[in-house]
């Protein structure tokens, strides 16, 4: 059964045309408009399961991402997987990862579900600026991945940087091989490794630092 909703969600990814969330005013220096219309990006709203609206924004990662646990000093790692992803963004730069893919040898994992079976959309807040030097945004992403088959969730929230890569197309790259601690309680807390790359034309999407 998963396979095949593996399947059909490759399916739909490749009919369809990274990363954004709670509404936030920190969220409110930057903002998003698309590079094809030059309009402010419109509002996001889940539809279902679905968020619709927005500017579209679709990434795959380079190499593994890295999730591991901190639980009171003590470091696991819960999984190193490939990933892809769409997202919508609206002009603040808030919204939402979907149609997510987490694959690769030993990953084990896969995007946690609601209770109807559909998976669940990953919130993301963009932020201006970065604690990563070179970056100057970061995307706050709430992320949420289960064991298969038994779909034993772990839940994450990291600030991932985003850098913009791309001068005549707007592109984007996102992370970088140190770590990215999560947020969370000081004996409970989760941290990212991984670099993405937004691609193109599926990516519409421009930002302005205010």
């Amino acid at each position: 059964m998963h396979t095949a909703r593996k399947l059909m969600l490759l399916v739909s990814m490749a009919m369809a045309a990274m990363a954004f969330a709670v509404p936030s005013a920190s969220g409110q220096t930057l903002e998003a408009t698309s590079e094809t219309t030059g309009e402010h990006c419109s509002a996001v709203t889940v539809v279902g399961h679905t968020p619709e609206g927005g500017c579209p924004i679709h990434a795959m990662s380079e190499g593994g991402v890295i999730i591991r646990m901190h639980v009171f000093g003590i470091e696991s790692t819960v999984t190193t997987c490939d990933e892809e992803i769409h997202g919508v963004s609206d002009g603040d730069t808030n919204g939402y990862g979907f149609s997510q893919v987490i694959s690769g040898n030993g990953c084990g994992r896969e995007p946690c579900e609601e209770p109807d079976g559909s998976q669940e959309v990953w919130p993301a807040q963009g932020n201006e600026g970065s604690t990563h030097a070179g970056f100057d945004a970061s995307a706050r992403v709430s992320i949420c991945v289960a064991t298969t088959p038994d779909m034993n969730e772990t839940r994450c929230s990291a600030d991932i940087p985003w850098r913009e890569t791309g001068e005549e197309s707007h592109q984007f790259e996102g992370g970088e091989s140190s770590e990215m601690p999560g947020i969370g309680t000081a004996g409970n807390r989760c941290e990212v490794i991984g670099h993405w790359l937004t691609e193109s034309p599926d990516t519409d999407l421009e930002l302005s630092h205010l």
